[in-house]
């Protein structure tokens, strides 16, 4: 038996041409074979694009009922959060890395450990999403969507896509569908907080409610100007934070113009004493 037949059919070998004649009709499936591999691909391809048709024009999920009465959800070692009556939860996720919860409606108050990451807790609402900065704090929304944070302890921070509002303890801001405000200390006086609400509703001046922010802490609404859209807001909010005092080592007035992020971190930095 020589091994070269095998290859290119030189020589003879008699017990493979044997095994050849014997296999020889089984040559004549393969075809067949691969026609029914080709039917059940295509048969498992228009499977899952129905499936994908199908799931698209399914109703979507029927949102969390109202609650009736008061009730709670134990996130662990995250902390938990009380829900009150006629508010609406839904848990979007909870894992390791992200816990979020969507309130559509009503009140809830969130008890944060101060052992967990920042940022892992979130809320969804339907015009903000407030997150966990490590605090106890209230959120409300009422039957318009509009969204209002009461910050116990700690802090959080209102995440409208690329803009950050920060909200420390003992202050509160408003969102609504443009977006969030500006956080106003909880006793502030009616004035300045007139002033707060005209200025995120565009009703009132830039102007009024810097000539309003009389007290150390009240940088707290001069730095959230720094980040408004319009040039003019920021010179004059910047220059009423100079004429308090020096701006952080290494902060120029160009950068914190230009609304620099690392600018506007350092100058939040530098007066964050102020609001504590």
């Amino acid at each position: 038996m020589t091994d070269d037949y095998l290859w290119d059919k030189s020589g003879k070998d008699d017990e493979v041409e044997r095994l050849e004649k014997l296999l020889a009709p089984l040559a004549h499936r393969e075809p067949r074979r691969w026609g029914l591999r080709l039917a059940a691909v295509w048969t498992a391809t228009a499977a899952a694009v129905l499936l994908v048709i199908a799931s698209m024009l399914m109703p979507a999920s029927k949102p969390a009922p109202l609650s009736t009465e008061t009730q709670e959800i134990d996130l662990g070692a995250v902390g938990r959060v009380v829900v009150e009556p006629n508010s609406r939860v839904t848990i979007l996720k909870r894992g390791n890395d992200l816990v979020k919860l969507r309130l559509e409606v009503g009140t809830i108050h969130a008890s944060i450990s101060a052992s967990t990451k920042p940022r892992l807790f979130q809320v969804e609402t339907p015009t903000t999403t407030c997150v966990d900065l490590g605090c106890h704090y209230t959120l409300t929304v009422d039957g318009d969507g509009r969204t209002i944070v009461h910050v116990t302890t700690g802090r959080v921070a209102f995440v409208d896509g690329a803009r950050e509002v920060y909200v420390p303890r003992g202050a509160n801001c408003r969102a609504g569908r443009s977006g969030a405000g500006t956080p106003v200390w909880d006793d502030a006086p009616a004035p300045l907080v007139g002033a707060v609400r005209r200025y995120d509703d565009r009703a009132g001046s830039a102007r009024d409610l810097i000539e309003r922010c009389t007290q150390p802490r009240d940088s707290l609404m001069l730095w959230h100007l720094l980040a408004d859209r319009d040039d003019a807001v920021v010179a004059q909010a910047l220059d009423a934070l100079m004429e308090r005092g020096p701006a952080p080592v290494g902060v120029t007035r160009e950068a914190t113009l230009k609304r620099d992020a690392a600018a506007l971190e350092a100058w939040k930095d530098h007066l964050s004493g102020e609001w504590w």
